[in-house]
């Protein structure tokens, strides 16, 4: 499949974007820091909400407890982030199944069902922004990834997490 398309982009150029719900060092790591997804339209660490999202100074993703962009460096994450998209073909690490791709990494910090809808919130405020905005502030985050969860839970004991996910 590589030979045909590392992926990344929309037939119209826009970038391909996959929320990973959790914290990752898509920062500092060789292999995910050219594909680490950030709210080019947002100034960093100015206090203002740039963009208009209703999120302030989110440029490098979101931290649902915090409300900032502090996304962290998760063991767990990362190598998450590895998986969906670490840089190919470039002598280092792993390749990712989308060379290409766009991270956004969405700091739950807790588990708790507030803070999971506050996550998947940011994710879909983003998606929202760039349906309306035909690509030019948000994100075209295309799908999420969550790997993690709660050992033997039955989603009935999350009804709002759950409906909100769905949705």
């Amino acid at each position: 499949a590589w030979d045909i398309t590392t992926g990344g982009k929309t037939t119209n150029g826009h970038d391909i974007v996959v929320a990973l719900m959790e914290s990752a060092d898509v920062i500092n790591h060789n292999d995910l820091k050219d594909n680490r997804w950030i709210n080019t339209a947002e100034i960093p660490g100015n206090g203002i909400d740039d963009d208009g999202n209703g999120f302030v100074d989110d440029y490098n993703g979101w931290n649902s407890s915090s409300n900032n962009d502090n996304i962290g460096t998760g063991s767990h994450g990362t190598s998450c982030a590895g998986m969906i998209g670490a840089k190919g073909n470039n002598s280092l690490g792993v390749a990712g199944i989308n060379w290409d791709v766009k991270i956004m990494v969405i700091n739950l910090s807790s588990g708790t069902e507030a803070g999971v809808i506050a996550g998947y919130n940011y994710a879909l405020q983003q998606r929202l922004l760039w349906n309306q905005t035909n690509g030019a502030s948000g994100a075209f985050v295309v799908a999420s990834s969550a790997s993690w969860g709660y050992d033997g839970a039955n989603p009935n004991d999350y009804p709002i997490w759950c409906g909100f996910y769905d949705d």
